[in-house]
């Protein structure tokens, strides 16, 4: 997701950003399956050395609300619009804002999960 958020909030501009979502995409998706799946596995064997670690509740909400990032971006006409040659400015800022926000939760839920194994 780095790579479509670093593009969402206008970096390599000459790279379309239908070109580059066609990659990117699917792999987060597999991504975040595995992540998803090797962590509910990690909660179920572990879960009572998580009662009470405050960065299980960070991660949780920072993944929730990456989630519903992602369903937002999807719905906006700005996305719709992604295969147009030239975006609108009030399209640009919409998705620059979106690819922060996103940027944001996920580096914030990679960083309390990194921080769960040392509380």
């Amino acid at each position: 997701m780095l790579v479509l958020d670093l593009r969402l909030l206008g970096a390599w501009r000459r790279v379309s950003l239908a070109a580059l979502e066609q990659p990117t995409i699917p792999l987060a998706v597999v991504g975040f399956c595995c992540a998803a799946l090797s962590g509910l596995c990690l909660v179920t064997t572990n879960a009572t050395e998580y009662l009470g670690n405050p960065f299980v509740p960070i991660k949780f909400a920072a993944v929730a609300l990456g989630l519903l990032n992602v369903a937002v971006v999807a719905s906006l006409p700005a996305w719709r619009a992604r295969h147009a040659e030239t975006l609108a400015p009030n399209h640009r800022r919409a998705l620059a804002i979106a690819g922060g926000t996103s940027l944001a939760c996920w580096i914030t839920a990679a960083a309390a999960g990194r921080m769960i194994g040392y509380w």
